[in-house]
């Protein structure tokens, strides 16, 4: 079974293309700010190769999450994805989520096992209300196509600490209200 960290990360980074303010939730989840911070340099590495016009803030929304209780995970999950977990729609359910962070749950699926290192790599599946039932979990985990190795037993659902300004170049930390659009409180 995949050994959850009690304490995580996840992230919203905040794209610039021509004056436009976008922004794209991380799948991964970190375990220490350093971690957050290494991740976010290598991703925008990665992006700045791809795309001259895009521009990456320094500041992003950083989301701390405590783990709260394991969520089983059934071969039949992996049988017969129905919906594609499209871009928008993510990036919409963390706009939500980010702007009233305490009012939500989040899934978290262990998303692939390296076995030189012996550890699991997990992402951020899904935000959710806070209270929703097993079984609206059940059907997103059956008919998406979200990544989740196969070998795992377990995902997990984490609550949400509060949305955070992070500057993942110094590492600096910011307490922030919570955004209702993706450039608030961050410039």
């Amino acid at each position: 079974m995949p050994d959850f960290p009690k304490k995580a990360y996840t992230m919203i980074p905040l794209f610039i293309i021509n004056e436009n303010v976008d922004i794209f939730p991380i799948y991964k989840v970190t375990n220490s700010l350093d971690d957050a911070s290494e991740y976010m340099k290598d991703f925008v590495k990665g992006i700045k190769k791809r795309s001259k016009d895009l521009e990456v803030s320094e500041n992003c929304i950083l989301i701390p999450i405590t783990f709260n209780s394991l969520y089983p995970l059934e071969r039949k999950f992996w049988e017969n994805p129905t919906v594609k977990y499209k871009y928008e729609e993510r990036k919409h359910l963390f706009l939500q989520f980010a702007s009233k962070p305490l009012a939500y749950s989040l899934l978290v699926t262990p998303s692939r096992f390296f076995k030189k290192k012996n550890e699991w790599e997990f992402s951020a599946a899904l935000p959710f209300k806070a209270g929703t039932s097993d079984k609206t979990i059940e059907q997103f985990m059956l008919k998406s196509d979200l990544a989740v190795d196969e070998r795992a037993s377990h995902a997990a659902i984490y609550n949400v600490d509060s949305c955070v300004k992070f500057n993942w170049e110094t590492k600096k930390i910011e307490i922030v209200k919570p955004p209702t659009t993706p450039t608030e409180n961050l410039n």
